[in-house]
């Protein structure tokens, strides 16, 4: 799932630019940067924020197999670059999909700023990596903005601060109606629409958390959400005259002072993140790095494999340049150097996960283009995946397309295959193509509501376009089997499915 988060400003306190790239690692990040002293002091406000968050919502404490990884660039004409968004003013961007979880920020000497970019993009992440149900846009966008201001003094964390960031959007900029607010996702508004839609976003859900005549009402209109209610009806009946709504939120904005809470928080215990200097054939891929993690647009994976097909003969013992390279290949559709990249990777670490990954995905695509069949052959070419999933068991890829396989090779999928696309799942529950796949799979098997269920995030995402718009299509017929108890509509069901996938994405904004 994409978000984009458009800011005036970018993240990370400014520091001297040094020539060496770092990553700083804590139990539950990973950032990478030039300035190693900024980086840490991020890393650790961040550990803070999640340890209140995980305290505040009853969340585990356990460690997570897949850590956040935030890649922050020197200035935000670079997050725009690396992005390939067309509008100027994105400061940064968070990518779930099956080969992780990236967030791509630019750095900033505002150190309050840093902190509300930052936190509004962690409490996207939490809310979809953790409480993946359908959420309508404004509460998306509410949540992450509402937590996006909370503030450490001492042993004390405050939360619920006015986003004083929002305030000439709430107050100068085309204002959004209120029926719109609630009925409409990021991509179905108008430009100047935009920052007024997060602003109030952000007012409505500050007023919900702090009127005491409307508490309860959240907790019914997220639960008839998810019921299947459109978000107008839900609004309607949870919070009652919507007209009456807009009036109430309005006197709030405007009233003597904004409610917030504070209370005693120490945080987590002492943590101490490791620092390690990156090579320099990290520094001269890193772009592409990242363009490979959050998804290639076809008119850009030619110039990828060619810049790094440079890299790779400049810096030859680097296996991971070689990594990078063997799925630029893949991805330019050059199966034959694909391949030769990953023997490189492999001959200099030979357990490298994502370069035993790219060989077999490189024999695979060989074999599709030949229209070989041999069970022999996918199966030699399936060994080398099970030993990239060996490698790295944590690694949700390897079982995403150890799944895949048996459907490109057309045979029957085992049953430990569709275990393992199942934990694929439960690793990146954000990520749409792995939740996409294990629904049809439930839907195959007749379990007509729970796919429904299992799709409702991506049909209710802000920013999904034309493939949110196809699986609301699919998810309303897999109510009507559900309530029909028939297997009648499989096959009908299946082709939503194809064309749900095949939908383009619309961009992010």
């Amino acid at each position: 799932m994409r978000f984009l988060f458009l800011f005036c400003l970018s993240l990370i306190a400014t520091a001297p630019v040094e020539a060496a790239w770092y990553r700083v690692e804590t139990p539950r990040f990973i950032f990478y940067g030039t300035s190693a002293p900024a980086l840490k002091a991020s890393a650790l406000r961040l550990e803070r924020y999640d340890a209140y968050l995980r305290q505040r919502f009853k969340i585990s404490a356990e460690m997570p197999s897949n850590k956040l990884s935030v890649y922050v660039l020197e200035s935000r004409p670079l997050v725009v670059k690396v992005h390939g968004a067309k509008q100027p003013d994105v400061a940064e961007f968070y990518d779930a999909n099956e080969t992780g979880i990236i967030a791509v920020v630019g750095r900033s000497g505002d150190e309050e700023w840093q902190d509300v970019v930052l936190f509004h993009e962690y409490a996207h992440h939490l809310m979809l990596q953790y409480f993946p149900a359908a959420y309508p846009a404004w509460y998306t966008e509410g949540f992450a903005e509402f937590y996006s201001t909370t503030r450490f003094k001492g042993d004390k964390i405050q939360v619920g601060l006015p986003a004083r960031h929002r305030a000439y959007q709430l107050l100068a900029e085309s204002t959004v109606p209120i029926t719109k607010l609630l009925s409409n996702a990021v991509y179905e508004l108008k430009r100047e629409e935009i920052g007024n839609f997060y602003g109030r976003a952000w007012l409505l859900t500050h007023y919900l958390n702090f009127a005491p005549e409307r508490v309860g009402q959240m907790g019914t209109y997220l639960q008839l959400i998810n019921d299947g209610r459109a978000s107008l009806d839900a609004a309607q009946q949870a919070f009652g005259d919507i007209d009456v709504l807009h009036r109430d939120m309005q006197r709030y904005l405007t009233g003597n002072k904004i409610s917030y809470m504070s209370s005693d928080f120490a945080g987590p215990v002492e943590i101490k993140p490791s620092v390690t200097a990156l090579n320099p054939g990290f520094e001269a891929t890193v772009m592409d790095r990242i363009r490979l993690r959050r998804g290639t647009r076809p008119d850009e994976r030619e110039p990828i494999a060619q810049r790094l097909r440079a890299a790779a003969a400049k810096f030859g013992d680097d296996a991971e340049v070689w990594t990078l390279l063997a799925e630029a290949e893949l991805d330019a559709d050059h199966f034959d150097a694909a391949i030769a990249a990953a023997d490189k990777a492999l001959a200099l670490s030979p357990n490298l996960s994502r370069a035993l990954l790219w060989r077999g995905l490189g024999t695979m695509r060989q074999l599709e283009v030949a229209g070989n069949q041999s069970p022999t052959e996918w199966k030699a070419a399936r060994s080398w995946i099970i030993r990239a999933n060996r490698a790295d068991t944590e690694d949700p890829m390897p079982l995403f397309e150890n799944y895949r396989s048996f459907h490109r090779a057309g045979l029957a999928v085992p049953p430990i295959a569709i275990d393992g696309l199942a934990k694929a799942t439960a690793l990146v529950p954000q990520a749409d193509r792995l939740r996409f796949a294990y629904a049809n799979e439930l839907a195959r098997k007749g379990a007509f509501g729970d796919a429904a269920r299992y799709l409702q995030p991506i049909a209710a995402s802000p920013h999904g376009g034309p493939s949110a718009r196809r699986v609301q299509q699919l998810v309303a017929a897999l109510q009507r089997a559900a309530e029909a108890k028939s297997k009648e509509g499989a096959v009908d069901l299946e082709g939503l499915f194809r064309q749900a996938e095949d939908a383009p994405e619309e961009p992010a904004s």
